[in-house]
């Protein structure tokens, strides 16, 4: 401390320097060795001194005139501007590194290489940018108490509220949580929706009822089209033949059953198929028109020939070398026509789903009251409405439970709006999941659920073993799978909602670009045949009257 404080005498008195070195001189002392000028310029820190610049030789004597400094004395840091430099050599000074620019950058997908994202949670093909193991391994708890992983209240899967910026992430435009390996990601992270860009409808009319159009087609009833698109050699003019092996289903053993008290159909009766070694391979129930598809081996391995068990109350049937891809009828003693129709709603909304929502929404509603007011009055309407997103989102599912106030489940449908996803799949298997866990009317005449979406589930193992078990669940609770897809949706999309309609006797509907409202919907050929342009309250108000119509029926006749 002493040291500094001359030096900073010494460099603000210049003039005084110059002073004591004359008054040496003419004591007879000898001058001191040429060295740097302290009133020089000042040597930058990033450039090393030339060697030229720097006096190596043994300093003389101190002068008297500097009582305070030794040659023992060193510096502990760089020079000031205005410091008289030591007699020791310079020292280099090393400056510490500048701190790393965090600036997230704009993403071009076109201009990025696969090799840019190694080491990273992200993976880059040359066209998709898909996210890494951002998501936990569990599932959000699904049972039990019904809450979610983080201790949802009941009905909401998962965490709901606004998000650390104080903004609800639910809003319109505002981005969803995003989660990285270390933690939450931060607020202002730019969100990168890669596969399905966002879209940006042009105006469109006020959405009310009888706006959107739509298709309906049923692979059950146009099976060697359907099995021909994924034969091998396709001869609809383009191959499909990777799909089933993508989603892991295998329909080739097939068989339909009808089941039929006399001339009545018999309803909810349940059948269990079992192979040669007595395992369950496939179980379901009938419908209102006494009809029920089963499916061995469509995710194992099954061999016949099989026994069908067909259980009604106290009554059993059994029908035994039953051959895969056949067809079988089961006559009963006695069987009831069911009481009442469980509806279900589970519908997307996520941000992908905002250029048509807001329009779904008022159909939905539409159908709803129909099928209310045109139900018998023995036919009890159970109504529930589900919604979902993606594992990071504000919600998982957001669940209500089937309940005879109509108004109430309407008033629940009409308060959902669009946001969050990020990126195309969602959490498709754990919204039928929950479907699954719902309270359904095993004595119901029709259990129905039109599942509406814009996008797959997720693709990884663990996803896809979910599907197939909540598909093969859905089947025995005898629940019908009506997929309606939105824009957006690609072919894989599309085979895989085909898929489970057909697994759990359903069909496949999908809105069409007849309306003018929304973004681009998929071509539905050539992997769909010819099919009527319908208004898509009326399509899905057939097809529930339909689903709930007991036709009259001779065993022989089947």
């Amino acid at each position: 401390m002493k040291a500094r404080f001359t030096l900073a005498i010494i460099s603000a008195f210049p003039a005084l320097l110059l002073a004591c070195s004359d008054a040496s001189t003419s004591a007879g002392d000898q001058p001191v060795a040429d060295g740097p000028d302290p009133s020089g310029p000042v040597m930058d820190v990033d450039t090393k001194p030339e060697p030229d610049a720097i006096d190596e030789r043994d300093a003389p004597e101190p002068d008297l005139s500097e009582p305070d400094v030794d040659d023992n004395t060193e510096l502990d840091g760089p020079l000031d501007d205005e410091a008289t430099p030591t007699k020791e050599p310079v020292k280099e000074v090393e400056l510490e590194e500048p701190p790393p620019d965090t600036t997230e950058p704009e993403v071009d997908l076109d201009a990025l290489e696969p090799e840019a994202f190694a080491g990273s949670d992200w993976t880059f093909d040359g066209k998709s940018l898909e996210p890494g193991p951002l998501s936990p391994d569990v599932p959000p708890d699904l049972t039990g108490d019904g809450l979610g992983a983080t201790g949802a209240p009941p009905g909401d899967f998962a965490t709901e509220g606004p998000s650390e910026s104080g903004a609800d992430p639910a809003a319109p435009g505002a981005a969803p949580p995003m989660t990285t390996p270390d933690g939450p990601a931060p607020v202002d992270a730019p969100i990168v929706d890669p596969i399905a860009p966002p879209i940006e409808p042009g105006p469109g009319p006020a959405p009310q009822a009888g706006q959107l159009t739509a298709g309906e087609w049923r692979d059950l009833q146009n099976w060697d089209f359907f099995q021909s698109l994924l034969d091998d050699v396709p001869d609809q003019g383009v191959d499909f033949s990777e799909m089933d092996e993508e989603w892991g289903y295998d329909f080739s053993q097939r068989i339909s059953v009808r089941v039929a008290a006399g001339e009545e159909p018999a309803t909810n009766v349940m059948l269990t198929l079992r192979g040669g070694d007595e395992t369950v391979v496939w179980q379901a129930m009938s419908d209102a028109a006494g009809s029920a598809e089963l499916y061995p081996g469509l995710f194992d391995d099954a061999q016949g020939p099989y026994t069908l068990i067909a259980e009604y109350g106290e009554e059993t049937a059994i029908v035994t070398d039953v051959v895969a891809g056949g067809d079988v009828s089961v006559a009963l003693d006695a069987a009831s026509g069911g009481t009442g129709l469980d509806l279900m709603l589970m519908v997307d909304t996520t941000g992908s789903m905002s250029d048509e929502l807001s329009y779904l929404q008022a159909e939905l509603e539409d159908v709803i009251e129909r099928v209310v007011s045109q139900s018998d009055d023995p036919l009890q309407v159970r109504l529930s409405v589900n919604f979902y997103r993606d594992t990071s989102d504000q919600y998982v599912v957001r669940s209500f439970p089937f309940t005879q106030d109509i108004e109430t489940a309407i008033a629940s449908l009409r308060q959902q709006s669009a946001g969050g996803g990020g990126d195309f799949p969602e959490a498709v298997d754990l919204a039928l999941e929950v479907a699954n866990q719902q309270n359904w009317n095993p004595k119901a005449r029709a259990r129905l659920m039109f599942l509406v979406l814009d996008a797959p589930p997720h693709s990884d193992q663990a996803t896809q073993e979910r599907v197939r078990q909540a598909t093969e669940q859905l089947a025995k609770q005898g629940v019908e799978v009506i997929p309606l897809t939105a824009s957006g949706i690609d072919k894989p999309t599309e085979f895989l909602m085909r898929f489970l309609g057909a697994a759990t006797n359903g069909s496949y509907t999908f809105l069409t670009d007849d309306s003018g409202i929304g973004g681009a919907h998929l071509d539905p050929h050539p992997s769909i045949g010819d099919y009527d342009v319908e208004m898509l309250n009326d399509l899905l108000v057939r097809i529930v009257s339909e689903r709930v119509a007991r036709p009259t029926i001779a065993l022989q006749q089947l």
